[in-house]
């Protein structure tokens, strides 16, 4: 009896732990070891709402918002997602991404609404220039690990719709 007891306390616990958190409105990333990857969309560390400021589909580990000012800015590509996540800039603007992968798997920074598909060997950094459009958000993703939620987004205004170029 007491070990039942126990048992039905430990799910509970388990329960209670597992419990859904639906603050924001994705779907939980699994855990990766080594990562701190693992937020979902609505729970964007750098927006203003404490949400992501566009949605994506799907599953997306999201390492907050970064604004653009000038026309380059630095990028982590790591396991599993991009750091940061979402960026703001100006429409119709040409921006150079500094691509540095400090994960332990090659990974792309593709987007095909940009015309891009560049690799970055685990370790190392790329260059890419990239036009924004006038309007709307432009998503970019890891052709490797897009459905593990690496993919984020260039926005103008927070709610825009996000144009996926497929």
């Amino acid at each position: 009896m007491r070990a039942t007891r126990l048992l039905l306390a430990g799910i509970v616990v388990l329960a209670v732990a597992c419990g859904d958190d639906d603050s924001g409105g994705g779907d939980q990333a699994g855990s990766t070891a080594g990562s701190s990857a693992g937020s979902t969309a609505g729970s964007s560390a750098g927006s203003s709402a404490g949400g992501a400021p566009v949605q994506l589909e799907g599953e997306v580990n999201d390492e907050g918002t970064g604004e653009i000012s000038g026309d380059e800015v630095e990028m982590e590509l790591d396991d599993y997602y991009f750091g940061p996540t979402f960026l703001k800039a100006q429409p119709g603007s040409t921006v150079t991404l500094e691509l540095e992968n400090e994960g332990d798997e090659a990974h792309t920074f593709t987007s095909d609404a940009l015309g891009v598909d560049q690799e970055v060997a685990a370790g190392e950094t790329a260059s890419v220039e990239v036009t924004l459009p006038d309007e709307g958000a432009v998503r970019f993703y890891c052709r490797f690990h897009e459905s593990r939620g690496m993919q984020g987004a260039f926005f103008f205004t927070e709610g825009d719709t996000v144009s996926t170029g497929e």
